[in-house]
């Protein structure tokens, strides 16, 4: 696939959120959840594993194609949120696997 966020169906991906203080530097917030939403409007919510200081992933397979969205939600103390996409592209193969 050519674009960025671009994966192709059947591709797992690792989804990444950061997190830092008001002064710009890494800092884990009290609890971390990412909410997943697929092209059908269905939303499920992850707990992520974390990485680093601030920085925490969660797998997924997506397994419809289209545009998907996420949200990684931090809570006190470290009190954020990111949104971000990416998108699925149909396959032909889609039904052999």
């Amino acid at each position: 696939m050519a674009c960025p966020n671009c994966y192709d169906l059947g591709t797992a991906i690792v989804l990444t959120g950061t997190f830092t203080d008001p002064s710009n530097n890494p800092a884990d917030p009290g609890a971390v959840t990412v909410r997943v939403l697929d092209p059908n409007g269905v939303e499920t919510v992850m707990t992520p594993s974390k990485v680093s200081i601030g920085v925490y992933q969660t797998p997924l397979d997506p397994a419809v194609p289209g545009v998907w969205y996420y949200r990684f939600e931090g809570s006190t103390p470290v009190d954020t949120a990111s949104e971000a996409n990416f998108v699925v592209a149909s396959s032909p193969f889609a039904d052999a696997a």
